[in-house]
């Protein structure tokens, strides 16, 4: 290249983008970098949120271009498939000082033309159709089986829903045991509470996700069964450790910078009924430290407990576990990780008494609590439900549910939020 027409110097997202729209101009362009990598400076802040221009003075360019810059990015995510989910944001008053800022808050959202600004007074009503899944269970010959599974909890507004694939594995069995490739659930804690609620005690004393991995079962008689797994971390690029100071943002999942995948394990007992079983799992995803411009890795670990004893026409059961950096695995009250280890504990049991053949009673009760040491100011400390359930299952395969539940979350330095949430569904299995 003789001639150069422009020259852009700094491969952040700012540079990056301004090369993009001058090259569909037909320019010529240049990008120059001082470092190895681009968006290695300022764009490595980048918390991955699209603003809505909420807190910007109204007749301000930054505003403006908040707003407009919003709808032209997922314009451009959604023209080149690019996931950006509208999750939206709460601007939360604890006193009466900060009710009447919110008030504030929202006149001026309206007077800078943001949509879908409203006031949530505690009560809030929802109904989706998200859980709906759909699956295929594949048999071969010679031992050979698979599953393939999805659901609608992928993101983007309720009524267009991207998939979000759950299960996609194929199994090969012999006598000698069983050998899986995949995604499916995690070996460790493999049970889950008995509640009408998707995140299934999520965040609140259950632990465990769905997650690529390879895996080998083996019986030894007939009471004890080992599984184990190495797996494919998931999650986020962490940000902020939990007290260093060190922070990192290369724009990768962690676990793909990872040099070794995570390790998982469980060993199983039956006795008549009784099933027991011990799991735990570690990992060392690799996250990149843009202070010093370098990789370095951070440790998740679990030990585990599951109990499962079916009782004449009662069903028991639950999990208990501890463990460090759990947010991939739903635990750690889905703090963010931290280089400094997010330590946390806690559990779940439920109790299910089946009134007839087709009508079902559960209680449960979940809590996990995190080692305040380990987290900052305004995190979440505890979290945790206690849960009934009545589900009347129908001969055609029609369920229904009826839940209530009381959430109690305590927050660092902040006083306990309380809830009620009263739950229904309506399933149909074929």
């Amino acid at each position: 290249m003789d001639k150069i027409d422009i020259t852009i110097i700094g491969a952040g997202v700012i540079g990056l983008a301004c090369a993009s729209e001058l090259s569909y101009l037909g320019k010529d362009v240049l990008v120059v970098e001082k470092n190895d990598r681009f968006g290695a400076e300022t764009s490595s802040r980048n918390s991955e949120v699209i603003h809505a221009g909420l807190h910007y003075p109204k007749e301000s360019l930054k505003t403006r271009l908040c707003i407009e810059g919003k709808h032209l990015i997922y314009e451009y995510c959604s023209k080149n498939g690019i996931t950006a989910r509208k999750t939206g944001k709460y601007t939360v008053a604890y006193d009466d000082e900060s009710c009447e800022k919110i008030e504030q808050i929202l006149k001026h959202g309206r007077e800078c033309g943001i949509e879908g600004l409203e006031i949530i007074s505690g009560k809030e009503f929802n109904l989706t159709a998200n859980e709906t899944r759909f699956g295929l269970d594949i048999k071969g010959g010679d031992g050979v089986s698979g599953k393939i599974e999805v659901d609608f909890s992928g993101g983007n507004a309720q009524n267009k829903s991207y998939l979000m694939l759950r299960h996609a594995y194929v199994k090969v069995k012999n006598d000698l045991g069983c050998l899986l490739f995949g995604q499916t659930w995690d070996v460790i804690s493999p049970l889950n509470l008995s509640t009408l609620n998707y995140a299934v005690g999520w965040g609140a004393g259950n632990i465990g996700y769905r997650r690529p991995q390879i895996r080998v079962s083996r019986d030894f008689a007939e009471s004890l069964q080992l599984d184990l797994a190495l797996a494919r971390g998931i999650g986020d690029d962490l940000v902020v450790s939990g007290g260093s100071g060190l922070t990192s943002s290369d724009g990768y999942d962690d676990a793909v910078t990872a040099k070794s995948p995570q390790v998982q394990g469980r060993l199983g007992y039956t006795i008549d009924k009784l099933k027991i079983g011990f799991s735990g799992h570690y990992g060392r995803p690799r996250a990149y430290n843009s202070d010093i411009s370098e990789y370095r890795n951070y440790n998740t670990r679990s030990y585990n407990v599951d109990v499962y004893l079916p009782v004449c026409r009662f069903l028991l059961k639950g999990e208990a576990f501890t463990g460090t950096n759990l947010k991939t695995y739903n635990g750690s009250i889905l703090n963010d990780d931290s280089f400094d280890g997010v330590d946390s504990s806690g559990g779940w049991m439920d109790a299910t008494y089946k009134l007839s053949k087709s009508v079902n009673f559960t209680v449960g009760y979940s809590e996990e609590s995190v080692d305040e040491d380990t987290i900052k100011t305004l995190s979440r400390l505890n979290n945790s439900c206690l849960f009934g359930n009545i589900v009347y299952t129908a001969k055609s395969g029609v369920s229904m549910g009826l839940e209530v539940g009381r959430w109690a979350t305590k927050y660092k330095d902040l006083d306990t939020a309380k809830s009620v949430r009263v739950q229904t569904s309506f399933k149909y299995s074929f």
